[in-house]
């Protein structure tokens, strides 16, 4: 092999403390209304569970207290950890790609690089319609990802945001 075939193939090691980081204070938050979503959820939840037990205790089922109550419990104990959740949860747009922050006790970053960006498209449910959020959901080529969503939007953000991600894969395919 002469040395242009090797130097082609080549897979020397990168010095990673010169490449840019994801710093957690560039993560945009979501919009606050979504905790407020999540928490409607799970006060519906509760307040079926504390009705169901009343219904029981009524038609004569003493030993519905002992399934309230630990189940009320449990959904206190989610709606702690759901909170503290939803405010870790982030987005962040760079030059080349959209990154997606979220995790409790593992914090996981996701980064999608805009060359691998097929589609675009801003989704609203029921609950995101009612309280006037949106998710932005990107599908990408290849493996990994798949599908990348970033929920609790504004729905303004979440339509500004479907351009830039359509404007910056178009820019990137161009180069």
């Amino acid at each position: 092999m002469d040395q242009a075939a090797r130097t082609d193939e080549s897979n020397e090691p990168l010095d990673i403390s010169s490449m840019p980081k994801l710093d957690e204070r560039d993560f945009q938050p979501l919009d606050s209304r979504y905790l407020l979503a999540r928490l409607t959820l799970r006060g519906a939840a509760a307040a079926i569970v504390v009705l169901a037990g009343a219904v029981l205790l009524i038609v004569g089922q003493p030993l519905a207290a002992a399934v309230v109550v630990p189940v009320l419990a449990i959904l206190g104990i989610e709606t702690l950890l759901v909170t503290a959740a939803v405010r870790r949860m982030g987005f962040l747009v760079r030059e080349r790609d959209l990154s997606l922050r979220g995790g409790l006790l593992s914090i996981t970053e996701q980064t999608v690089p805009f060359n691998r960006v097929q589609h675009v498209q801003v989704d609203r449910g029921p609950l995101e319609r009612v309280f006037g959020l949106a998710s932005l959901s990107v599908n990408t080529a290849g493996g990994g990802l798949g599908r990348f969503r970033i929920r609790g939007l504004n729905m303004d953000l979440a339509e500004h945001l479907k351009a830039v991600v359509v404007e910056r894969a178009a820019l990137v395919d161009e180069e």
